[in-house]
């Protein structure tokens, strides 16, 4: 099966062809079909279609996890 992944300037989404059922188990619920492009869009883990495309790291967080302001 192939998996395509539409990364959007903003938001992106992730699809596969076809009309697909997802497992039952699945916790983002069932995947959207769009018949104009027959592709099943894929939710995310919390139920949403659409994920942003871009994460900015907070740079008062260190990686050790530490909330100190980092030095620039």
């Amino acid at each position: 099966m192939d998996i395509g992944i539409d990364l959007g300037t903003t938001f992106s989404v992730v699809a596969v062809d076809g009309r697909v059922d997802l497992a039952a188990d699945y916790p983002g619920g069932p995947g959207v079909y769009l018949d104009d492009c027959d592709v099943t869009v894929i939710p995310s883990l919390r139920g949403e279609t659409t994920f942003p495309s871009v994460a900015m790291q907070d740079p008062t967080i260190r990686k050790s996890g530490c909330s100190r302001p980092m030095p620039w």
